[in-house]
């Protein structure tokens, strides 16, 4: 997973179409253009920031806004189903625990090769 900076790294450029699914949760954040840019073919956007961008590009698009100023509980009420059908897929490749042990493993396996996502959590499983 990436993360970036706004202010100090163009994240557009980076990640040009690699993107497997790109996440805009900034009410007043980047465009849908952006966001089509970096997610690759075949991928996801999932936002609460715009209606669908157009594109020629094939994505799958989900636009999260049911209330007016959406919140936490919202957003996640609406995105979990989402993974629990198997409509996005975030493969998992290495759990750590939520300590600081486990930040400072996960955070040293970033610039290596990994296959699936590096994920930090609390949970038991």
């Amino acid at each position: 997973m990436n993360f970036f900076a706004y202010d100090t790294e163009n994240h557009v450029a980076a990640l040009d179409g690699r993107a497997d699914i790109v996440f805009n949760v900034a009410l007043n954040g980047i465009n849908g253009q952006d966001d089509v840019a970096m997610v690759r073919p075949g991928g996801q956007i999932i936002s609460v920031a715009h209606r669908e961008p157009y594109s020629d590009k094939p994505v799958q698009f989900t636009h999260i806004h049911p209330l007016a100023v959406p919140n936490d509980h919202t957003i996640l009420t609406e995105l979990v189903p989402l993974f629990a059908d198997g409509l996005l897929k975030l493969p998992i490749g290495t759990l750590f625990p939520f300590t600081a042990a486990g930040f400072a493993a996960a955070h040293d396996l970033l610039p290596s090769p990994h296959e699936g996502r590096i994920v930090v959590s609390a949970a038991d499983d």
